[in-house]
């Protein structure tokens, strides 16, 4: 049973309060011990709650003073870890002690499926209320201000062109024009402040807004703890509440917590939905929707794609597939807000302590923490599963890679799809400057990836970020012919391709990780084979595949398809997971050497199919205890089962599919774009 619950919050404001709400309601019912994780300044001096809570840096002692051996870890951030539309349930029966990180509401495992909706009124009563001397301020502010029926308005424009597209200014004047008619005042909570100009420009006096103390500075993503910006927005949602309405913005849990505290009737969140689709559809270019669309000039050039796949797999049922709108809209939303960011670059580190050189990429070894037996806690000791936090310090490279990879993927698909050609120019750009710039491009090798801190080198196990590098590669060969990215840039990539390829395949990191067992040794042939194939050594593309035969798929694939590397690991279900997932990937590369790996099998029947199969059994039986409840389950599963309909034709993976809960579609699932993410 349940002893004590670690909350980790993350994300917006409201987001961490419906986590919190979430965390308090499960440890009244179990009796469980509840400590709050807050970085956002004094929790204390935020709420009127009697609340346990420490900082970071106080779970970090914790964690070195192996207080915290034998927790059971779980995430509730991306959509397969139980994030944004999946059921967010923790396993308080088989667990005294768990430490969540989560954004969202979530309940125990024995209750009833509960949609995010039901669940945020299920836990309202345990939302904190707020310090006496903020609530000070929002009924000072109300008395002063509030002088006829008031409506509140939030306007959501932390992600601009995304929250614009589903929310509209347009959509807010329509509904702003009737309140005012009708005698309302307008108090308007939004993060910009473009927004207020706007709308004090049309209403005048109509319209109050309260002053912020940070300026109005870009609000979220939050880099670092602005306590004055925790407070503006906590007065603001607070002032929404005892408002006589809100009208909110779609898919805002600012607006929702706002609604639900208010708790009329009349409250509204606007949603342009159907116009937001016909835009998405008018996106689509005429030829896309007649079928005969590529997604780049020369598409054998993305080898993380199937042969042929990027004609074909592009042209589904002119453009009125449902998965493609839904993927598309998901696509656009995430990477619209990228437009206004600064690239990357390894460059970024604020200095080159690890190697000498900036121009290093540097990433810290994620299973490795302080010695709790000594006063500096050197030798750090290695706790296979808990990751430790420290791994995105500034001065590493890891984040900024993931950023550069996924991120120019991204935008180069979004490009392909709009023929906006300010997605095409945003991904050149890091491209660039990650690969082709002297001045910040990274040196073409990983010697100092996953450093043990108090170690003066980096270890063969950190070739595994080397993963994230094959999605830029994709990236360039979708903007390839395009006017952003030219031959003499894809040249100057191929170069920097061939370069590190050499590195991997005679430095003693990368010979340690060729000859690695389990998922290290998979993601190294898949590297070698992607990179022979971009640089144009198909010969040993074509080797390295063949080898794989036995080299991966019959040394890590038991006759019944269990993976006995990857089950010796802590969560042994993920790794399965995303060693299967890495192996689909080199299939996919092998492809286009002329290697078939998919229907290969071990004289006693052991093959990548045969490996997808037990893990769906599993997942189809859940009395069997593994994987067990809460488990954390691989974001990149749903792309496996859609590559293995394409493949094996088999309407079996389709079905599973469809049945999970998290299941919602990627533009990479969906044409077989892996973005990378470990």
């Amino acid at each position: 049973m349940l002893e004590h619950l670690i909350l980790r919050t993350e994300r917006g404001l409201c987001n961490r309060l419906r986590a919190i709400a979430s965390a308090k309601r499960i440890c009244a019912m179990t009796g469980a011990r509840c400590t709050i994780v807050w970085d956002w300044g004094d929790y204390g001096a935020l709420f009127d709650e009697d609340d346990e809570w420490i900082s970071p840096s106080q779970l970090e002692e914790w964690e070195r003073g192996n207080r915290l051996a034998g927790y059971h870890r779980m995430r509730h951030l991306g959509e397969n870890e139980g994030g944004d539309r999946a059921n967010r349930r923790i396993p308080t029966r088989s667990h005294s002690g768990i430490i969540l990180t989560s954004c969202f509401f979530f309940n125990a495992f024995d209750e009833p499926l509960l949609d995010a909706r039901k669940g945020e009124h299920v836990v309202l009563p345990w939302l904190p209320r707020l310090h006496p001397h903020i609530w000070e301020t929002v009924d000072t502010f109300r008395r002063t201000n509030f002088r006829a029926p008031t409506a509140g308005i939030h306007m959501r424009r932390t992600d601009h062109e995304a929250a614009k597209l589903r929310a509209p200014d347009e959509a807010y004047i329509k509904v702003a024009d009737r309140l005012v008619n009708d005698g309302y005042l307008l108090f308007l909570a939004t993060d910009n402040s473009d927004s207020v100009e706007m709308m004090q420009r049309r209403y005048g006096s109509k319209v109050i807004s309260r002053p912020k103390s940070s300026a109005m500075r870009q609000r979220w993503p939050r880099t670092e703890s602005h306590p004055t910006d925790v407070i503006d927005d906590m007065v603001d949602l607070w002032l929404l509440a005892v408002c006589d309405f809100v009208i909110g913005s779609a898919r805002s849990s600012f607006s929702s917590i706002a609604t639900l505290l208010n708790g009329s009737s009349k409250c509204k969140v606007i949603d342009e939905a159907h116009g937001y689709r016909a835009l998405v559809r008018s996106y689509l270019p005429t030829r896309f929707r007649f079928g005969v669309a590529t997604i780049a000039p020369n598409p054998e050039a993305i080898f993380g794609l199937a042969p042929g796949m990027a004609c074909a797999g592009l042209a589904r049922n002119n453009g009125a597939d449902p998965d493609l709108l839904a993927a598309f809209e998901r696509l656009l939303a995430e990477t619209a807000p990228t437009l206004t960011t600064n690239p990357v670059s390894v460059m970024d580190k604020p200095d080159a302590s690890v190697s000498g050189n900036r121009h290093d990429y540097v990433s810290f070894a994620p299973y490795y923490w302080p010695n709790p037996a000594s006063s500096d806690g050197m030798p750090y000791v290695r706790r296979d599963g808990q990751f430790n936090p420290e791994v995105f310090r500034q001065n590493a490279d890891r984040l900024r890679l993931e950023r550069m990879a996924c991120g120019s993927l991204s935008m180069a698909l979004c490009y392909r799809f709009t023929r906006d050609e300010r997605y095409a120019q945003c991904a050149a750009r890091q491209l660039r400057i990650w690969f082709v710039d002297p001045e910040t491009c990274m040196t073409p090798h990983l010697e100092f990836s996953q450093v043990i801190p108090g170690h003066a080198r980096g270890r063969s196990f950190g070739i595994i970020d080397g993963y994230y590098l094959l999605s830029a590669f994709d990236a360039a060969g979708i903007l390839s012919g395009t006017r952003w990215w030219s031959s003499s840039d894809q040249q100057a990539l191929v170069a920097w391709a061939e370069k590190y390829l050499t590195w991997l395949r005679t430095s003693d990191h990368g010979q340690k990780e060729r000859a690695a067992k389990n998922n290290h040794g998979t993601i190294y042939d898949l590297q070698v084979v992607h990179l022979a194939l971009l640089i144009g050594d198909r010969n040993l593309a074509r080797q390295v595949a063949r080898e794989a035969r036995v080299r991966r798929i019959a040394a890590q694939i038991r006759p019944d398809g269990s993976q006995s590397r990857e089950l010796a690991r802590p969560e042994s279900f993920r790794y399965s997971q995303y060693n299967l997932r890495a192996l689909f990937r080199l299939a996919i590369c092998a492809e286009h050497a002329g290697v078939d790996l998919w229907h290969y099998q071990t004289g006693d029947g052991g093959g990548i199919r045969k490996a997808l199969d037990f893990l769906l059994d599993h997942l189809a039986h859940p009395e069997r205890g593994w994987p067990e409840p809460g488990a954390t389950k691989d974001s990149g599963f749903g792309w496996v089962l859609r590559q293995a309909e394409r493949v094996y034709q088999d309407c079996r993976y389709r079905e599973a599919r469809d049945k999970r809960a998290e299941a919602y579609p990627l533009m990479s699932d969906l044409f077989g774009v892996s973005s990378f993410r470990i």
